[in-house]
C-alpha cells in the first residue's frame, strides 16, 4: 500500500479530519497517557494522610531531588515558615533524606513511650548499612543499647593530656576530638587500646567518615546507594578503618579468649566484657563493629558539643572565673565522684545553654511509624511514614527570654526556682529542650556525656587560657543537621591550676 492509498484509506474513515489535525489528536492522547501515568505513580506512591505537605512537588515532578537539594540547604527557613503557616500543627515535610511528618512539641509527652514510634527505623534512614564502610552500623542496636544504659556511666576516667606553657593556635575541633577520643577509649577499653595510637586515629577517622559519608550517600535514591557508595571516597576510607580496627582488636579478643579458656580468668572492667554479658541471651553481634559503634556514638555527639561549649565560654569569658572557682571548690569538698559533678550546677548550666542554642538536629524525636497512628488531635500517620518532633521550642521567646542570645546562667537560675531544680538539669528532657529526645528513646548515653563532657572542662578550665584566634565560631547547616565549626582555632596556653587534679 502507497501512502496516497493510505491517505484515501484515512480521510474516508475520518472525513472530517485533516493530516494536521490527526498529528495534534495523536500527540494530544499520549500527552494525556503520559499525566495519567504519572499521576497514578502520584498517587500509588504517597502515603494516605491528612497532614499538608509544606514543600510540594510541581505536577510533572517523579521525583524529589529538587526538593531535597532544596532542603539541604534551606531546611531552617523551610521549617519556619511552616512553623507560621501552620502554628501547633502537623505538617509534612520533604527533608534531604525522606519525607517526614513533623509534630508539633505538644505531642513529645504523647508519643514519648509509644511502640508504635520506632527510633531504630529512623537511624536506618539516617545511617543507611547498605552502604559500602559502614557495616559496622548494622545490627547490634539492643545490645548496644543496654551496654550504655547498665554500664557506660559506672565508668569514667579522668585522663588528659599534657599541655602546652605558650600560646599555640589549634582548630578547636582537631583538638576537642583527640581529648574526647582518647577519654572515651580509655573507658571503653581500658588502658591498653586507649594509648594505641592507631586505634585512636581510627575511631577519630572513622567517626568523621562514617557520619559525613552517611549525609552524602542519602541524597543517592535508594536503590543506588551500595553501587555509589563502592565509588566515594569517604566510604572507601570508612571501610578501610573497619579493616584496621579487626587488626587492632583481635589480638585483644584473642588473648582474652585464651585467658577464659585458661580457667584463670579475671574479667575485665571494659566495654568487651560489657557486651559480652549484654549479648548472653543470644543476641548476634560482632565485638569489632560494636566498639566502633560506641565510640563514633560518643565521640561525635560530645565532641559537637564541647566544641560549642568551647566557644561560647571563649565568646563570653566572663564564665571562665565562675566557673574555676565552682570546680576547684566542688573537686576540694567531693574529689571526683558523680556528686561532685552534679554540683557543678554552672558548668551543667553553661552546657545545657550551648546545646539549647545549637542541638544536633533541628528535629527530634526521630522514629518509623510502625502502625497507623491517629494522635489526639485528629492528625492521621500512616505506617510506614517517618516522623520526628519539632525543636523550635528551644528558641521560642514566649518559652526563653531572649532566645538568641547564649546566657550560660539561665538552668542555673532556673534551678533556684521552687520545683525546678530536676527540670532544669542538663540530662532532663521535656517538650521545652528536645536536644537527647524525650520519653522511652531519649539518648540513653547523655549521662555518659554530661560526666565526660565536664570532666574534660574541669581540666581545660583549670590547666588553661584560651580565647579565639580570629572568628567566632559559625555553625555548618546539612539540612535538619546543625554542626560544629570544623575550621574554627582558638589560641592555648598552659597555667598553673590551683589544685592537684590527679590528687582526687
Amino acid at each position: 500500500m502507497d501512502m496516497h492509498s493510505a491517505s484515501n484509506i484515512t480521510s474516508r474513515v475520518y472525513p472530517n479530519i485533516s493530516d494536521h489535525h490527526m498529528v495534534k489528536y495523536y500527540a494530544s492522547s499520549i500527552l494525556v497517557l503520559v499525566a495519567t501515568t504519572l499521576l497514578a505513580i502520584r498517587v500509588l506512591t504517597k502515603p494516605i494522610s491528612n497532614v499538608p505537605l509544606v514543600n510540594p512537588p510541581n505536577f510533572f515532578e517523579v521525583t524529589a531531588t529538587r526538593r531535597k537539594l532544596h532542603a539541604l540547604t534551606s531546611a531552617r527557613s523551610l521549617l519556619s515558615k511552616a512553623y507560621e503557616e501552620f502554628p501547633n500543627k502537623c505538617f509534612r515535610f520533604m527533608a534531604e533524606f525522606a519525607e517526614v511528618v513533623v509534630l508539633p512539641p505538644e505531642f513529645a509527652n504523647d508519643i514519648r513511650n509509644d511502640e508504635r514510634f520506632d527510633f531504630t527505623g529512623f537511624v536506618r534512614q539516617l545511617i543507611p548499612s547498605q552502604i559500602y564502610g559502614l557495616d559496622a552500623f548494622r545490627g547490634g542496636s539492643h545490645t548496644l543499647k543496654a551496654v550504655v544504659q547498665r554500664d557506660l556511666t559506672k565508668s569514667l576516667s579522668k585522663d588528659y593530656q599534657p599541655a602546652l606553657t605558650e600560646w599555640h593556635t589549634l582548630t578547636t575541633r582537631d583538638m576537642v576530638l583527640h581529648l574526647v577520643a582518647r577519654v572515651s577509649s580509655r573507658v571503653f577499653l581500658g588502658s591498653e587500646l586507649c594509648r594505641n595510637e592507631q586505634w585512636l586515629r581510627v575511631t577519630r577517622e572513622y567517626t568523621v567518615a562514617s557520619f559525613s559519608s552517611a549525609e552524602q550517600m542519602r541524597l543517592w535514591p535508594a536503590p543506588l546507594r551500595r553501587i555509589a557508595s563502592y565509588f566515594h571516597p569517604g566510604c572507601r576510607h570508612a571501610a578501610s578503618l573497619l579493616k584496621e580496627a579487626r587488626q587492632c582488636m583481635e589480638p585483644v579478643l584473642e588473648r582474652r579468649k585464651r585467658e577464659r579458656a585458661s580457667g584463670n580468668y579475671i574479667p575485665y572492667n571494659d566495654a568487651i566484657e560489657w557486651f559480652e554479658a549484654a549479648a548472653a541471651n543470644g543476641d548476634e553481634y560482632d565485638p569489632v563493629f560494636a566498639q566502633l559503634i560506641l565510640s563514633a556514638a560518643a565521640i561525635h555527639t560530645t565532641t559537637d558539643l564541647l566544641c560549642q561549649v568551647i566557644g561560647d565560654l571563649a565568646q563570653n569569658p566572663e564564665f571562665i572565673e565562675p566557673l574555676r572557682q565552682e570546680s576547684i571548690q566542688s573537686l576540694s569538698e567531693g574529689g571526683w565522684k558523680k556528686t561532685t559533678l552534679y554540683n557543678m550546677k554552672l558548668m551543667d548550666s553553661c552546657i545545657k545553654e550551648s546545646q539549647r542554642m545549637k542541638p544536633v538536629s533541628l528535629l527530634a524525636m526521630r522514629r518509623l511509624v510502625t502502625e497507623d497512628v491517629k494522635l489526639p488531635d485528629g492528625t492521621f500517620i500512616p505506617k510506614g511514614s517517618l516522623s520526628a518532633v519539632s525543636s523550635d521550642r528551644m528558641w521560642d521567646a514566649t518559652v526563653y527570654e531572649n532566645p538568641n542570645k547564649w546566657d550560660g546562667a539561665r538552668s542555673f537560675n532556673k534551678r533556684k526556682l521552687e520545683g525546678q531544680e530536676n527540670a532544669a538539669q542538663f540530662v532532663t528532657t521535656g517538650p521545652d529542650h528536645l536536644a537527647f529526645g524525650h520519653g522511652k528513646h531519649a539518648c540513653p548515653g547523655r549521662f555518659f556525656a554530661a560526666n565526660e563532657i565536664k570532666i574534660l572542662l574541669v581540666h581545660i578550665l583549670l590547666k588553661y587560657d584560651f580565647k579565639l584566634h580570629d572568628r567566632k565560631p559559625v555553625t555548618r547547616r546539612f539540612g535538619l543537621t546543625l554542626g560544629t565549626d570544623v575550621s574554627v582555632k582558638v589560641d592555648v596556653r598552659r597555667r598553673q591550676e590551683e589544685i592537684d587534679l590527679d590528687s582526687f
